[in-house]
């Protein structure tokens, strides 16, 4: 299942830190799969709510990790969430399995840029 790590651990890794208290997953896949997304991540999954059907139809599904972050888990199912997943950037941290980071966009980049000013 295609993801994308966002949010502020993608900005830290990215090098513009932000302070952030959970881990920004965005999926490939509709709310309706919640259920199956939490079965497959097994033991990996602390507590989550009871109905996730329900949480993920606001398009959003948190729950908590075994080692301790919480972790909001984004259902993108439109065209700019498979163009921003093209994007997407292997990371091996430490020696761990990759995470696909996912990275701004040209566009965005050039956007801040401007915003920023000069120097």
């Amino acid at each position: 299942m295609a993801y994308m790590v966002i949010g502020g651990v993608a900005n830290a890794i990215w090098g513009e830190a932000r302070v952030t208290l959970d881990v920004d997953i965005t999926v490939a896949a509709a709310p309706p799969e919640a259920p199956k997304i939490l079965k497959a991540l097994g033991r990996q999954v602390k507590s989550a709510p009871p109905d996730p059907i329900d949480f993920a139809a606001y398009g959003v599904l948190p729950f908590n990790h075994v080692n301790g972050p919480k972790v909001e888990l984004a259902f993108g199912t439109v065209s700019y969430v498979y163009q921003a997943m093209e994007r997407v950037v292997d990371i091996n941290i430490l020696g761990a399995r990759p995470l696909l980071l996912g990275r701004r966009s040209r566009a965005a980049q050039d956007h801040l840029r401007t915003a920023e000013g000069p120097g």
